[in-house]
């Protein structure tokens, strides 16, 4: 029998509160635990998947993956529940915007440190995960999270495996591919650092890099397109200092071959953290926070709130840096 799941209904130890998205394997809830009252982000596998052994398979990964992970740019996990008619997982509850409702909101409207920042902490959760010898395989603009305090968090680990996993068949979001997705020649540190970049082009500029398809012989000729000249046509951004660091770090992490690529979480982030630093960024989400109060996302603070003072500063001083 169908599970009919909307407000008030109550699923496991929750009551539903709104519904809050929905994806392949099933459909994302507000809810609260019936007994702590925490408000949490419930994913319910749907009716369909729940006796497949293939998606259990990938609700039991992540569930083992996301359990043993805790970081703040990571999503926490809670508790999960598989015991017919039951299948769900419980996390934190992020009170703001997946990475492509931030993106739609702002479409080339978000300064370069901005969008830094936001891959800023990206990569510090991917770090995280890579230095457990593990890949996320599925990087998307869906996949991250931006909350109103300007902190940013990785989110869906159904896809995540050991290194080199993946082999001979297609994993991911179309959009979000490297080119060892589309080979299926297995998933690295380096296929994670790709993805990064994709998210990296378009925060900055305000489109994908690649369509979003599954035509692998389009996929792969658009990628192979990806180069500095590619870059420097398509980022707008005022200041040559900064536009040359983002070609250069795109120019790497969008490289065909691996062996030219970043190769970890850990690299890309040195470089990162570099371009920050000569903007004068000391804290990301800082950064981040003061760009939603600009942009109408959050209340802005009272004068006399000195905690959020320099990320609105760094806002203002960087504005020459809009890719608009």
């Amino acid at each position: 029998m169908a599970r009919v799941l909307k407000t008030g209904t109550v699923y496991g130890n929750y009551r539903i509160l709104s519904e809050l998205g929905s994806g392949g394997l099933g459909r994302v809830f507000k809810a609260v635990h019936l007994q702590n009252q925490n408000i949490v982000a419930l994913k319910v596998i749907s009716d369909r998947f729940y006796r497949n052994k293939r998606f259990i398979g990938i609700f039991h990964r992540e569930m083992m993956t996301h359990s043993e992970l805790k970081h703040k740019n990571i999503v926490r996990w809670h508790e999960c529940m598989h015991k017919e008619p039951l299948c769900y997982i419980a996390t934190e509850f992020i009170d703001g915007w997946s990475g492509s409702q931030f993106i739609k909101r702002n479409r080339r409207r978000i300064p370069p440190v901005v969008a830094l920042s936001v891959i800023y902490q990206i990569l510090q959760g991917l770090d995280h995960l890579h230095l457990r010898d593990k890949v996320h395989s599925d990087l998307s603009a869906g996949n991250f999270l931006v909350e109103r305090t300007g902190r940013v968090v990785l989110t869906d680990f159904g896809l995540s495996s050991e290194i080199n996993d993946h082999k001979n068949y297609l994993v991911g979001t179309p959009g979000y591919y490297s080119p060892e997705h589309i080979n299926n020649t297995g998933i690295t540190r380096g296929s994670d650092t790709y993805c990064v970049g994709l998210l990296l082009y378009e925060l900055v500029v305000g489109t994908r890099a690649v369509p979003a398809s599954k035509d692998r012989h389009l996929v792969l000729k658009e990628m192979s397109n990806l180069s500095p000249s590619f870059f420097a046509q398509n980022i707008v951004c005022a200041d040559h200092a900064m536009k040359s660091m983002l070609i250069q770090m795109l120019t790497r992490a969008l490289s065909f071959f691996q062996n030219k690529r970043y190769p970890s979480a850990e690299r890309m982030l040195y470089d990162c953290s570099f371009v920050l630093g000569r903007f004068k960024v000391r804290r990301p989400r800082h950064t981040v926070l003061g760009f939603l109060e600009q942009a109408g996302m959050v209340d802005s603070p009272d004068s006399n709130n000195k905690q959020h003072g320099s990320a609105v500063q760094t806002i203002t001083q960087d504005e020459r840096f809009k890719a608009s």
